[in-house]
Formats: structure tokens, sequence, C-alpha cells
């Protein structure tokens, strides 16, 4: 009996250590070749080959507390964009690895989240020491990671010690920077009940992106949430998410990773794009002239900081996120920690327009507006675009006195007032019951009648300058429009809010009002002082709000 057990175990014990070798390949030192002239020649970056390679993928992913992307695979995590490398045990004392799963935990920490396997050791004869450094038993019994070792015999008495490294019930979990008072590592599943074990992947999920402010688990095909507000677990039905070997939310997106694939799901709906999945290595990481992200480094990071760039539309919601929007394309002007980058409008907004004209935020509903078409988008969880939309915008806000506009330029509302402030500089004016195109020279001068009986705005007609009007949201359609002066004849975008945008904000603290104009931004205090204004104040420049240095331009 004993002999016919010897083989079987031994051949699942080599194979098992074999897979362990294969999963985590020990780092390799940079070489140097010979050149045709016996000349040292530098090789290519082993740590990009490597994670360049097909196959390659991370055990898991999250945002730091600075909000900086962190991939982690093995003994190493790699820091954002530059994807430098550092060990695990490094940047965090005491930390595992490898790390099973991550997630950004109470915004300013990291959750990292570790399985235990089975493991053996042979303290007696020395005949499985591999098995015995890739475990490490001894240590994980002192740290109390583990219970107390189950022990049998095969073949001859005190032959094989086997140590049964299992989970106390669950996974363990480490908080980096440590809670004040706490030790670690503790039991995921106490901490979150109902959460199955072993995990694969998780991610955190903001109240406003999600219906509450949670966790969602992943394990195999199957998805969890965590509900920080009501301390339960729900279980989610998202056939089109699973297998992720980690997740990430980077810029209110949702990623989850299968290796080297990756697909962006809803985290309301579960939904994917029929595009995905797509290759992490044209997205995610730099490698050799590799497709999207070597595309966007020479051509849309170029474009944002080249001094003919002109901004659409500036807006700030209530996820903590400022836009600016410029053709199809917007730039998080909020978010420069994760990295200048440029996303199509339609990836956030689906079903709003191809481009933005002019954007503001009220009673939690976020308005888009494109020539005189007006999007309403809910905001309690994503964007969801209210029914029955797009409106026109006299419908919906009604239209000065005498004139029905052709566009909007710009659009901006103050927070916790719902006194909206448009400013437009085409449009028709009606006189006498007939409608009439106002010359760019001349307003009363050569106007042309038009028959009653012709649609109104149907031609483009100029006024002299761009004009400014404010009206009140809770009167709807029936809202009169109120002309103010100002000093402008031209803005592109206007934004105004109590969030700081950096060194180049407009108001260190409190309220701040942003005009753009080509090139120039112009700062105000209020809408007060704008109106009060009759020179315009020193202009700064528009792309500083973008991260781009004085002179630096395509």
């Amino acid at each position: 009996m004993a002999q016919a057990l010897r083989a079987p175990v031994a051949l699942w014990l080599l194979g098992l250590c074999w897979s362990l070798a294969k999963a985590h390949p020990l780092a390799r030192a940079p070489e140097l070749g010979h050149g045709v002239e016996g000349g040292n020649v530098a090789k290519p970056d082993p740590d990009v080959t490597e994670r360049c390679s097909d196959g390659w993928g991370f055990d898991a992913s999250t945002l730091d507390e600075h909000g900086n992307m962190l991939f982690l695979k093995g003994e190493f995590v790699w820091k954002g964009h530059a994807w430098a490398r550092q060990l695990i045990s490094e940047r965090w004392k005491d930390a595992p690895s490898p790390v099973d799963a991550a997630f950004r935990y109470d915004h300013n920490s990291v959750l990292l989240i570790k399985k235990f396997l089975l493991g053996f050791h042979d303290p007696a004869s020395g005949l499985l020491p591999m098995v015995a450094r890739l475990f490490a038993a001894q240590r994980y019994l002192a740290e109390g990671l583990i219970s107390s070792p189950a022990t049998f015999t095969v073949c001859q008495p005190h032959e094989y010690t086997v140590y049964m490294l299992l989970p106390l019930l669950g996974d363990k979990f480490w908080v980096y920077p440590p809670e004040k008072g706490e030790e670690y590592p503790k039991l995921l599943q106490e901490k979150f009940p109902g959460i199955p074990f072993p995990l694969d992947a998780a991610v955190e999920c903001h109240r406003g992106e999600c219906s509450h402010e949670g966790v969602f688990f992943f394990q195999g095909n199957h998805t969890w949430f965590w509900d920080f507000s009501t301390k339960t677990i729900k279980k989610r039905s998202w056939p089109a998410v699973g297998n992720c070997s980690s997740a990430i939310r980077w810029l209110n997106r949702y990623y989850c990773f299968r290796g080297n694939k990756f697909l962006r799901f809803d985290p309301v709906t579960g939904e994917v794009n029929s595009t995905y999945p797509r290759d992490v290595r044209d997205y995610f990481m730099s490698c050799p002239n590799r497709g999207h992200a070597h595309r966007n480094a020479t051509q849309h990071m170029d474009k944002r900081c080249s001094p003919h760039l002109v901004l659409s539309a500036l807006l700030s919601d209530n996820h903590s996120a400022t836009y600016a929007f410029s053709e199809n394309h917007y730039w998080r002007l909020d978010s420069s920690r994760d990295g200048w980058h440029s996303w199509l409008i339609e990836h956030l907004w689906p079903q709003g327009p191809s481009t933005v004209d002019a954007a503001f935020l009220w009673d939690k509903k976020l308005y888009l507006i494109q020539g005189t078409q007006v999007y309403i988008f809910l905001t309690r969880a994503g964007y969801t675009l209210v029914k029955d939309y797009p409106k026109q915008l006299e419908k919906e806000f009604g239209s000065p006195d005498g004139v029905c506009l052709h566009s909007v330029d710009a659009a901006f509302t103050c927070p916790g007032s719902s006194q909206l402030y448009i400013m437009a500089g085409e449009g028709c004016r009606v006189l006498r019951g007939g409608w009439f195109c106002v010359s760019p020279s001349g307003c009363e001068k050569g106007q042309v009648q038009i028959p009653v009986t012709w649609k109104p705005c149907y031609i483009r007609c100029l006024f002299p300058g761009q004009k400014l009007w404010w009206l009140d949201l809770n009167l709807g359609a029936q809202a009169k429009w109120t002309e103010l002066p100002w000093p402008h004849t031209k803005v592109d975008g206007a934004l105004c809010t109590e969030k700081s945008l950096g060194p180049h904000s407009c108001s260190a603290n409190g309220l701040g009002l942003y005009l753009v104009q080509g090139p120039n931004l112009y700062c105000y205090k209020d809408v007060e002082e704008l109106s009060k204004t009759k020179d315009l104040p020193q202009a700064q420049r528009m792309n500083s709000l973008l991260g781009c240095a004085p002179h630096q331009h395509s």
C-alpha cells in the first residue's frame, strides 16, 4: 500500500512545484550583449520585455491613496503610467506577496487581500526543500496566518510531514497606511460578512457612479456588491463580467482585467460594449510601438498643449470631477495625478451629443447643449439620459424677448443657485410680427423682412457681439431672460465653481468664475464682478488648466 501511494504523491508534488515555479518566475537581471565590434550593447529592459509579452497579466490592481494607478504581480508593484517597479515589501511594510486582490479603501487607504493555499514541509528528511521555501510554512504558523498544521505519514514513519496551509475561514487583508490602533492581517469575511472566498479581484465604487458607496468583489463568473450604507451584500447577475484576475476604477470608469486583456463595464447595469475585450498593452502600459497609448502620446497629448487649441465648454459635476471639452473629446481637469488623457465624449455620455457647446449642473442633473439641442442626464448612479431628450432650447428654457437663438456659446450655474447664465452671439430678432435678420454691421439698418410663415431660425444671423443673459431655472420655459452688461464680445466656455483647479485656480478659497476665449483664460470672483467690469482683466494661459508648462506647445 505504501509503495502504491509513493509514486502518485511524488508526481503530484513535482507537478505542484513546477506550476508554482511557472506562476512566479524569478526576476531577471539586465544583461549586456556584445556588438559586432566587441563593444557592449544594452539589451531591451527585461522588465518591459516580460510584461509586454503575450500571456502576462496582473495579480491585482488599484489606485493608491494619492490616486496613482498601481499594478501588482508576484513580489513587485508598478506605479502609474511610467511603470516604475518596486518591491511590494519596500512600498508597504510587512505586506504579503503575491497579492491576490486590492482596492482603494475609504479614499485615503489601500486594502490588500491575500488567499492562502496548500503548502508542504519536510523537516525530518529534507526531501521537499523547494516546497518548504515557497510556502514558508513555519513562518506562516508563527505569524498566525494558518491554523495548526495537520500531519500524517506516507510510506515510512516521519518520512513526510505535511502542513495544510488552509485560510482561517476566508481571505486575509492589510490596510495601508494602517488604521490607528489596528493590527493586521485581519479576516476579510469578518469585515465584509457574506463575501465568498477565495476572491479573485475587487474594486471600490463611489456614490453617484453606483447607487451607494461600496465595493465589487469577483470570484470566477460571479460578482457581489458590498453596500457600505446598509452593510449588506448583493449578488449581481452580470453575464458579461467575470473571470476578472484584477479590477480597477480609473477616471470614473470601471475595468476588469483578464490576463493581458481587459473590458470596461457599467457599474450599475454590468453592460459591456461590444468593442471589448481590448489589449492592456495598448491602453494601460507603455509597450514599444503598441496601439492606443502610442497614438495618444503622439496625437492628443500634443494637442492639449497646442496654442491653437480651442475649448468649447467647461463643466463641474457632482462627482467631484471637472471637464474641459474640445471637438468630440474632453479632459479631466482635476485628475492630473492620473495623467492627462483625452477621451471621446461618447465614452462617458454614449447617449449624448458628439460635441458640446455648453454644459452645466443643476438640481442633480447634468445639462449638455449642442446647437439648440438640450440633453439632460440624471446623475444619481452614472449618467442616464432623461426620457424624451434631447429637446429644443426654447422648449426647455424659453428664449430672450423677441429673439430666437441659433446656438449657445457658453453657459454656467454657480453652486447652490438656480440662476443660469447663457452667452450667445447668433440668432434672429422678431420685430412687428415678422422675422428680421440682423446684419453684423449695423443691427438696425438693412434689415430684410422674412414672412411669418417661415419657421424661425432657418437663417443664421449675428448679433453685433455676444450677449449675456440670466434666467431662473425653476421657471422652466416660462423664465424671463434678463440681459446683463459685461466686458467680453466673445467667450468659448465658462465655469463657476468652488473647487480648486490646482495652481492656476481663479480663487484659492471660495467661488471662482472662469471664462475662456481662444488661448486666453479670464478670472473673476463672481458674476457681480463680471457685470461691473468695464475693461478685460489680465488674461492667463487657457491651457495652464490642462497642465501645460509655459511655452509648451506642439
